[in-house]
């Protein structure tokens, strides 16, 4: 494989922050070779390394420990019916709950706390609750004041 194109593909793939999934495929017949790449992505600021470790190769003790001092952590998968696509999409899932929450929590705290007009407010509730439409309305029943609260569909 050309050198640079080599390169090329290492500076795209291993971003800061990013967490590396492998299945270390490239160090099969060097295992020694594992040291250097978990040096070399603690380089590049990656978040942690996932090895589904289908070769079973062997991760040294010291390579754990070196990567524990510098707060990187590396994740096996030894369960072979786990495949990196489920490993991946069930991560997303997680960071779009995650997401999610954070936003809508955002959003709550604004409505309760800041001085917002109408629109902002109907703009921050449709983003919590995409599925109000404009073609529904909201009664709330306030039983101690013997009231009725009545929100239009254009608020």
């Amino acid at each position: 494989m050309d050198s640079s194109l080599n390169q090329k593909y290492a500076n795209l793939n291993f971003l800061p922050e990013r967490m590396v999934v492998s299945s270390l495929l490239f160090v099969k017949n060097a295992p020694f070779m594992i040291r250097d790449a978990v040096k070399y992505l603690i380089s590049k600021n990656v978040s942690a390394l996932v090895i589904k470790n289908v070769f079973r190769l062997p991760i040294h003790e010291s390579i754990l420990r070196y990567a524990d001092s510098k707060n990187f952590p590396i994740f096996l998968m030894d369960d072979t019916h786990m495949f990196f696509e489920d490993f991946i999409m069930q991560v997303g899932r997680c960071v779009e709950i995650a997401e999610s929450t954070e936003m809508a929590s955002r959003e709550i705290n604004a409505l309760l706390y800041q001085n917002l007009n109408t629109g902002e407010k109907k703009a921050r509730i449709h983003r919590i609750f995409p599925i109000i439409y404009d073609q529904y309305a909201i009664a709330r029943f306030d039983t101690e004041h013997s009231t009725v609260i009545w929100i239009s569909p254009t608020m």
